[in-house]
């Protein structure tokens, strides 16, 4: 009986010790959620305010430096009528956008559009300010990031005038406007919500309500509590913001932590190639996780894996498959290059490089035939990152930023990490054709590389006129299943042995491409 008291005061008092932890990091993630919007709002203010012609060279020129300045704004647009005539990325528009009525319009005016539709880029949502005559997308990123920790969470925009949720980024808790209304508006400090609980720590003088949310069964079971940031903000009166953490996603943290450990995951490679050339420039390493019988996706097993803890056995996986598989071909070819996705969590150690490059040189392998990627969302405002990619390009790697564009992409993002190449996400290749909107996104990408002095990788290129609308715009590179699909090493290896691409004599393929007519 003792033992048994003694481990529940230890347990009381270690959850003591993490709850005042967190409260004070709720503070800081406050202070930092109401620096973003602020900054938001003062570019918005900004923008607004230009002197030049609306969508004018001139004034797109003026928007484009306020993004590129702001870490926070992802694209400013101009709207008339209703409708978005012109953006910072896809310049004036040919046809112009309707643009749907606000969710929540604040007492200054400030128009809040909550997960809106993207009509160019094809996103499902945003987080959207605007005025009558300017709008800008937030960067969900600079908010989400603020609560970024070990555990999966659940974001909730909550609206403070009828305490309906407007936006959930996952639908897994039971979360109802009932259950939300009663911690908003009681003076309870904590709410029981099915498996959760749901507690709060706010300032009525404050626009900002910092809470923070506990997986019940984990306290019902007397571990310890799994604890996350939940920033929530009254934003000028249009909503509030929820996070919860999830407990039920340790079944697949422990299945894939089991298949690392028994190599049961696989790397496929799909081919890069200069089309304009006729050669294969490299492939591209991606991750494939058959759980028992069920594929997942490289996003669920690489978001999986950074937020238990245990990314870099997972990485270290990729590359020793790739070095294994890959090494007699990188040996052969020497200006052949490997691109390899590395998350925000590797690239953000001091070792991660020092580690790499010990695997590849046991294995004889030039770090310039490794290219990094990382996708635009993974780096954020990380100074550690950043120093890497810098070390790692003085090396000789290439720095690629995978999925370019998608959601609006932030120019500062571009001004804040050493890059080579953009790579243009298949969401945008595959409306070439259509007469959609969204492909101006191509051609838009392909010139603002060009003026950067970056190289472009087009994917998922599936049609002959795909690959002349692009080399008509002035791109050289792609990948996609006009060319090979992703395929195990040895199937690349026959395709190179056995392809005009892989023999580097399919020059004449793209001379024959009909470019009159290619957009």
């Amino acid at each position: 009986m003792g033992g048994f008291l003694a481990h529940q005061v230890a347990s009381l008092l270690l959850l003591q010790r993490d709850q005042r932890a967190m409260q004070a990091t709720l503070h800081q993630a406050a202070q930092g959620t109401f620096d973003h919007l602020s900054n938001a709002l003062r570019t918005l203010s900004l923008a607004a305010n230009s002197q030049s012609t609306p969508c004018s060279a001139d004034d797109l020129t003026y928007l484009r430096r306020l993004v590129f300045d702001s870490s926070e704004v992802k694209s400013i647009g101009r709207l008339e009528d209703g409708h978005l005539q012109c953006a910072t990325l896809t310049g004036a528009l040919s046809r112009p956008v309707p643009v749907s009525a606000p969710d929540y319009t604040d007492d200054f005016g400030i128009r809040w559009y909550i997960d809106s539709p993207l009509s160019i880029s094809g996103r499902d949502g945003a987080l959207i300010l605007a005025t009558e005559r300017t709008s800008i997308i937030l960067d969900q990123r600079r908010f989400t990031e603020l609560m970024h920790g070990v555990y999966k969470s659940t974001l909730l925009f909550v609206g403070q005038k009828d305490d309906q949720i407007l936006f959930a980024s996952e639908t897994s808790g039971p979360f109802t406007a009932d259950r939300l209304g009663t911690l908003i508006r009681e003076p309870t400090d904590m709410v029981r919500a099915g498996d959760w609980f749901l507690a709060k720590e706010c300032d009525p003088m404050s626009v900002l309500c910092p809470v923070y949310a506990i997986s019940a069964p984990v306290l019902l079971d007397g571990e310890r509590p799994l604890l996350v940031i939940i920033t929530l903000f009254g934003a000028i009166g249009s909503g509030l913001i929820f996070v919860a953490v999830d407990a039920r996603g340790r079944q697949l943290k422990v299945r894939l932590r089991k298949a690392i450990r028994r190599d049961e995951l696989k790397v496929h490679y799909q081919p890069q190639v200069n089309f304009v050339e006729g050669t294969v420039i490299g492939c591209e390493a991606l991750l494939r996780w058959n759980d028992h019988g069920v594929p997942q996706s490289p996003q669920v097993a690489v978001e999986a894996a950074e937020a238990n803890g245990f990314i870099g056995e997972l990485t270290r996986l990729v590359v020793r498959h790739v070095i294994d598989e890959l090494g007699e071909i990188l040996h052969q070819r020497d200006g052949f290059r490997v691109s390899i996705n590395f998350s925000a969590t590797d690239l953000s150690r001091e070792t991660f490089l020092d580690e790499l490059h010990a695997q590849l040189g046991a294995a004889g392998i030039a770090p310039r035939q490794v290219t990094i990627e990382l996708t635009e969302h993974t780096a954020g405002d990380n100074t550690a990152l950043t120093r890497t990619l810098t070390r790692a390009r003085a090396a000789g790697h290439k720095v690629a930023i995978d999925d370019f564009g998608i959601g609006y992409s932030n120019l500062g993002y571009l001004r804040d990490h050493p890059v080579d190449y953009l790579k243009i996400d298949k969401s945008f290749t595959e409306m070439i054709g259509t007469g959609s909107v969204r492909s101006i996104i191509v051609t838009q990408i392909i010139d603002l590389a060009k003026v950067l002095g970056l190289d472009v990788i087009v994917e998922g290129l599936e049609t002959e006129e795909q690959i002349a609308y692009v080399v008509r715009h002035g791109a050289q590179c792609g990948q996609g299943w006009v060319f090979a699909d992703a395929m195990p090493a040895q199937g690349l290896a026959d395709w190179l042995a056995t392809s005009d691409w892989g023999r580097g004599v399919a020059v004449e393929r793209t001379a024959a491409l009909d470019l009159s007519h290619a957009g």
